[in-house]
């Protein structure tokens, strides 16, 4: 059974998306919140696997609510649910420890997936409509070792900076490159990787340990 703790501001929504989780197989709602302090409060009082949380929530006087919910307990899988839908968004959630990502024009499909794929260890990112694309999982990159092998040193600076948000400009100064050089570098680094979306190359600037995401 995976448990899911949902935390939204909107009882409705709460409300609608319990039963629509709990209608999943081996799924179950074994908590919700409201708030930041009920969904911290919530986390040490049940066992969950998943805790779904919108982004309006994730603000706190007390810090951010994902480091939050870590310190409470370093297991739970952190799936953030948003209307924001941008790479530089995604990254920094990811970057702050959230296990992935799901827009709120994302399908019942893709939210499911989600869950069980956050369960299972891997990062999902459903963000909707364009302009990202469909959701991707982790699963993808699978066979991604023997692809990071083909990385130059080169291109594996550059990457780093990619996942960090750099642009081509910035990172063409930091690297005392030209930006068609940099440019070059991307394309060849989304062809070797068989990626083509910065949420794709962002999954493995963290497995290559360029992207470290906190814990």
């Amino acid at each position: 059974m995976i448990r899911v703790l949902l935390a939204d501001d909107h009882r409705l929504i709460r409300s609608a998306l319990m039963g629509l989780i709990n209608s999943f197989e081996g799924i179950q709602v074994v908590a919700e919140a409201g708030s930041g302090s009920e969904a911290i409060a919530a986390a040490r009082s049940n066992r969950t696997d998943i805790a779904l949380v919108d982004s309006a929530l994730l603000p706190m006087d007390s810090g951010n609510l994902i480091a939050q919910l870590q310190s409470v307990d370093p297991a739970v899988n952190i799936l953030v649910v948003s209307t924001y839908i941008s790479d530089s968004y995604i990254r920094r959630l990811i970057a702050s420890g959230a296990r992935g990502f799901i827009h709120k024009d994302a399908t019942v499909d893709e939210l499911e997936t989600a869950i069980r794929e956050a369960a299972a260890g891997r990062q999902p990112i459903c963000p909707g409509r364009e302009p990202i694309g469909p959701c991707t999982t982790e699963r993808e990159t699978d066979q991604a070792p023997a692809r990071h092998a083909s990385l130059t040193r080169r291109q594996r600076e550059v990457l780093r900076l990619l996942a960090h948000g750099y642009r081509s400009r910035a990172i063409a100064e930091e690297l005392n490159l030209s930006v068609k050089t940099v440019e070059t570098h991307r394309t060849q680094i989304m062809r070797r990787l068989g990626r083509q979306n910065m949420a794709g190359l962002v999954h493995d600037a963290i497995r290559l340990g360029l992207l470290p995401v906190p814990r």
